[in-house]
């Protein structure tokens, strides 16, 4: 999976995981190789690993790179 850095990126719509979850039909099935700090694509979302361990998405239409 491809990733790259936060700071790289500007957000306009956030998405709960669970509305990743449910609207990208993942079923809580994501990534277990995630890195702090970094964003991974899975399917039109982009998600996010917190540093407590939650973790929250943005649909691709959303972002916009600097």
């Amino acid at each position: 999976m491809d990733s790259m850095p936060i700071d790289k990126i500007h957000f306009e719509k956030f998405l709960s995981i669970e509305d990743v979850r449910k609207e990208s039909g993942l079923d809580g099935r994501l990534p277990e190789m995630w890195e702090d700090d970094k964003l991974f694509e899975v399917g039109n979302y982009y998600l996010m690993r917190n540093k407590d361990g939650s973790a929250f998405g943005y649909r691709l239409g959303s972002i916009h790179y600097s």
